[in-house]
């Protein structure tokens, strides 16, 4: 605020001392552009921080950067509904296809997966990063029950292959106790039997991913 409505030489010192504190110029950088759209209302081309972003985004990653980065876009959609990130959200599919290049941790796999349902630009690369799991752990319970989920279309679970997939991973899921991944296995197994879940009309067949949907082998 500082910056846009007071003086400048105390802006610039005020956010010399924020850069400093934060972990990684990233997610500054991020919550300085975020910000100063929200109070300015301003195109996102015109945020003095977005060069220097645009910079931080195609270096070294990290999903933990990227979980920052969603909540800020988060917190500040809770306070203003109307503000359209959707420049930003670019912005952080761009870091994740980034990100998955890098090494991460399953935890911070587990975080990006369950903050990423408002985020649809995040398809190909969260798709990326469950893949690269797997390939560590080919029985992970979580990561093939997303995978399932994000790689077939409502229809598709009538497929007398799926049951035998869901049961699979809850088998596995029971034996490693994992509660969460039992716990959504046997929902979605309940699920697929009611009508209205294989509706075509209740899903958008051009929504990202729809095009390669397949059950994983």
């Amino acid at each position: 605020m500082e910056h846009i409505w007071g003086d400048a030489v105390e802006a610039d010192a005020l956010l010399k001392r924020a850069r400093e504190r934060e972990p990684t110029p990233l997610t500054y950088l991020f919550f300085a552009q975020v910000t100063h759209r929200a109070y300015t209302d301003k195109y996102w081309r015109e945020s003095p921080f977005l060069a220097e972003l645009e910079k931080a985004v195609h270096g070294a990653t990290t999903l933990t950067e990227i979980v920052r980065m969603m909540s800020i876009v988060d917190c500040w959609k809770r306070e203003l509904p109307t503000l359209s990130c959707n420049d930003e959200e670019g912005l952080i599919a761009d870091a994740l296809k980034k990100a998955v290049g890098q090494p991460f941790t399953r935890a911070e796999a587990v975080a990006i997966f369950e903050n990423s349902g408002k985020y649809p630009a995040l398809g190909k690369p969260l798709k990326a990063m469950i893949k690269e799991v797997l390939r560590r752990d080919p029985l992970d319970p979580r990561f093939r029950l997303w995978s399932l989920q994000l790689n077939n279309r409502p229809q598709d679970f009538a497929s007398e292959e799926i049951r035998p997939l869901l049961q699979s991973i809850l088998d596995e899921a029971s034996r490693r106790g994992d509660e969460t991944a039992t716990r959504e296995a046997r929902m979605l197994m309940e699920a697929i039997d009611e009508p209205e879940f294989l509706d075509p009309d209740v899903f958008d067949p051009d929504s990202d991913g729809s095009d390669d949907a397949a059950a994983p082998g």
